[in-house]
């Protein structure tokens, strides 16, 4: 339910059943996935190279775990990209510095 509620903000004025099937299906809400899969890199080398655990990474991309504050911004620093565009808040994937 809180998945729901965080994407209400981001989703306005999509129904609930649809905000369910965001949450449930997976959306980019949360690029994780797409920008490993960008940096051809799998689960389990990315949780090597942040020392994390492969099922942490698995369930940060499926929505099953939420990531905290830390590791929003060392996810965000080693992409190179700011964590609102890790989050889906932006599409400008640039830090403002």
């Amino acid at each position: 339910m809180r998945n729901i509620i965080k994407l209400t903000q981001h989703c306005e004025g999509h129904s609930y059943a649809t905000l369910y099937a965001y949450v449930k299906e997976g959306c980019d809400i949360f690029r994780l996935k797409e920008l490993r899969e960008k940096h051809q890199m799998s689960q389990c080398l990315l949780g090597e190279k942040l020392n994390m655990n492969q099922n942490t990474i698995s369930q940060y991309e499926t929505g099953l775990r939420e990531a905290s504050y830390a590791t929003l911004i060392k996810l965000a620093d080693y992409f190179d990209v700011s964590v609102d565009y890790l989050l889906g808040r932006t599409d400008n994937p640039e830090l403002n510095r």
